[in-house]
């Protein structure tokens, strides 16, 4: 990976390092290097556990991010936890995040990927502050993860 190109994490100011781990786990995610995904996402995480402010939903989104390397990983359980965690969280702000945690836990195991595919889509397709190109895109990708087996 293109480690090299990025700064040293402890050099940054907390929100750009989130910014540069949240790139760096979907890059690993891209690449299929699923452990150093769950790394970057576990550290992504604890970074926005230590906020002062109220992030709530900012920390769901990447545990949202993070079950999906767990799952990518094949540990189903912590994939489940996670995903559940911050789909709890997401849901309760109508976030369309929250479709990408239910399709996780789909593929987890929790529920039929059928059903939660259609949940998943109802919610994009209900969400008022999406355009339709962000609809449109988020469908697709829900598409293709519904297309996906369970590790």
């Amino acid at each position: 990976m293109a480690r090299g190109c990025y700064p040293e994490a402890a050099e940054l100011p907390p929100h750009l390092r989130r910014s540069m781990l949240t790139e760096r786990v979907e890059l690993s995610r891209d690449y299929s290097w699923h452990r150093e995904a769950v790394e970057e996402g576990r550290s992504l995480v604890e970074l926005w556990r230590a906020e002062a402010s109220e992030c709530a939903v900012e920390l769901a989104v990447a545990e949202s991010l993070l079950a999906r390397a767990y799952l990518e990983v094949g540990d189903l359980t912590q994939a489940s936890t996670v995903a559940g965690r911050a789909m709890a969280v997401l849901l309760a702000r109508q976030h369309p995040e929250w479709a990408r945690c239910r399709m996780t836990l789909a593929l987890a195991g929790e529920d039929p990927i059928s059903k939660a595919a259609d949940d998943s889509l109802r919610m994009v397709e209900a969400t008022p502050f999406l355009s339709a190109d962000e609809k449109r895109r988020s469908a697709a990708g829900l598409a293709g993860r519904a297309s996906q087996t369970a590790a």
